[in-house]
């Protein structure tokens, strides 16, 4: 048996309120009910974690008929099968999330780069607060200024292993064809380096070439809201504080 089978077998048997409260009362819970309380429940996520049963996907995208992680782009549905997200995923919902940190190119120093904290928030009435959206006008703009087109999501000063050592996840996307689409996922887990006592911490970085932004259409990079961690756009590799 994989994760999803010993899921609904456990999920069903388990105490009413593990279970999400349902609209209709009479009604049978969804295949994505069962799996966001298994993954989410104090007593059954350990159960299953001692069956050594593999979780497929920690916010939930899973495709049950195969018990796998959705592809990118995708979010599971009611009944566990995975349907294109033509917004923002967050955790296993797609939502068209508001743009928390807009970015004019002009305004960054080249050869300083810079640096946004990741609970900086300009949204009203955002309906995924968890989420982290920045918005980069005019990227082409910093190439023709002789910068570089680097960015990462990374751990905030002070930097320490606690806020370091963790996974780092970022969607970027670009706008084509009038919407934003997913062009690239960055994925990482933070290495910390202390050469003299002054650690920096070190994820993956989603590079663009000159020619993907040579319309100088928006760029919007997509992460966890986290204060701990800060949006790094790097034009010579380094950010300048």
């Amino acid at each position: 048996m994989n994760w999803c089978d010993l899921c609904e077998l456990l999920a069903l048997h388990a105490h009413g309120s593990e279970i999400p409260e349902l609209d209709d009362p009479t009604a049978e819970p969804t295949i994505k009910q069962l799996l966001q309380t298994c993954i989410t429940s104090p007593t059954i996520r350990p159960a299953l974690e001692f069956t050594l049963a593999q979780l497929p996907e920690p916010s939930g995208r899973i495709k049950v008929s195969d018990c796998s992680a959705c592809p990118a782009g995708t979010v599971s549905d009611d009944n566990g099968i995975c349907q294109p997200c033509a917004g923002t995923i967050h955790g296993n919902s797609c939502d068209t999330c508001p743009v928390d940190k807009f970015v004019d190119s002009d305004s960054i120093v080249i050869n300083a780069g810079l640096a946004i904290p990741t609970n900086t928030s300009i949204a009203v009435n955002d309906v995924c607060p968890e989420v982290f959206v920045v918005e980069v006008d005019r990227p082409n703009d910093i190439v023709t200024a002789g910068g570089k087109l680097h960015f990462a999501y990374n751990a905030a000063p002070p930097i320490t292993a606690t806020n370091c050592q963790q996974l780092y996840e970022m969607n970027a996307e670009q706008l084509i064809n009038g919407s934003f689409s997913v062009v690239a996922t960055q994925s990482a887990t933070g290495v910390l380096l202390c050469p003299n006592g002054q650690c920096s911490c070190t994820t993956s970085v989603q590079s663009f070439a000159e020619s993907a932004v040579a319309d100088n259409n928006p760029l919007r990079f997509v992460m966890n809201a986290d204060p701990t961690r800060e949006f790094e756009i790097l034009t010579n590799d380094v950010v300048t504080r």
